[in-house]
């Protein structure tokens, strides 16, 4: 029966090697092209990098500047005023929240054939549930997250969390159920340390391509333009397989994929406001009963 069942597997191997060099949607790079530069400045993609920044804590109430009235009735910044910047991010506690709600408690699984129950508690161990549980806090921030099943160099079944901002999908039909293929959209950091370099790879039934993004073109990336997903060893030598799908499994907060924060960005940015404001106040009348004079103000300039 092990022999019946390695035959198949070589023969399909065989058969996905044969279709891993034959001509796929990725040559048409020109469109992959476009569909990259309008997506990196789309308002989806920009609510997703803010949700991921609001979960972190990095508000908008960090860039605000106190203003006064200057000369000609214009507003311009004021330093010797008191300018908190509170963040009280009830945002990031409505998303763990939810995250301890829906994925607090371990995965379960219950079989007749105790074999298959022991396979899958080892696939499905402690650290892969604690994937699962972040990639579900990936999903509320983003709307969408992504899991990567792969095989590590030394044969080891795991998974890899990608963010909502990083992967442009290309869906097969309107209800995104069906996923054709998938560009993965990331910064590398350079040598050097001072700047980065734009990577893309494309997530084909037929592998990854890797291609660096310059100056919004692709250019085969030249130590690995292409690697399928697995590589085994056999008495025929090394054989490559691929997965029949499209190996990224999504996992979406709602059905519209809308992230969290376009629900409560507003009354986010309202307490982070009046708490700082609270603040300033009471800096600037500590006593609460202050009187300000002012003498000798004519022909005086009003800072």
């Amino acid at each position: 029966m092990f022999d019946k069942i390695k035959l198949f597997i070589n023969r399909l191997g065989k058969k996905m090697i044969t279709a891993t060099n034959s001509v796929i949607d990725v040559s048409d790079k020109r469109y992959i092209e476009l569909k990259i530069s309008a997506w990196k400045g789309s308002l989806q993609r920009t609510n997703q990098i803010k949700g991921e920044m609001y979960y972190r804590g990095v508000h908008d109430i960090l860039k605000r500047k106190r203003q006064v009235i200057g000369e000609g009735g214009d507003l311009v910044e004021v330093k010797n005023l008191p300018n908190n910047k509170i963040v009280d991010n009830q945002y990031a506690k409505m998303v763990d929240q939810k995250k301890n709600y829906l994925l607090g408690q371990p995965i379960v699984f219950n079989s007749e054939n105790e074999a298959y129950n022991d396979a899958l508690q080892q696939v499905f161990n402690k650290r892969v549930m604690k994937t699962i549980k972040d990639t579900g806090a990936d999903s509320i921030v983003g709307g969408i997250a992504w899991l990567h099943p792969y095989y590590d160099e030394q044969g080891n079944f795991k998974f890899k969390r990608f963010p909502a901002y990083e992967i442009l999908p290309f869906w097969a039909d309107k209800a995104h159920t069906t996923l054709k293929m998938a560009v993965r959209y990331y910064l590398e950091e350079k040598e050097s340390g001072h700047d980065f370099d734009e990577k893309v790879e494309i997530y084909t039934p037929y592998g990854i391509f890797y291609y660096n993004l310059i100056n919004n073109t692709l250019f085969p990336d030249p130590k690995t333009p292409h690697r399928n997903y697995l590589t085994l060893e056999s008495e025929e030598g090394e054989q490559d397989y691929n997965w029949t799908r499209v190996p990224l499994v999504p996992f979406k907060f709602n059905s519209d994929e809308m992230p969290l924060i376009v629900r409560c960005k507003g009354i986010q940015d309202a307490i982070n406001t009046i708490t700082s404001d609270f603040v300033n106040g009471m800096e600037e009348n500590a006593g609460g009963n202050s009187i300000l004079i002012l003498e000798n103000y004519d022909g005086e300039k009003l800072d």
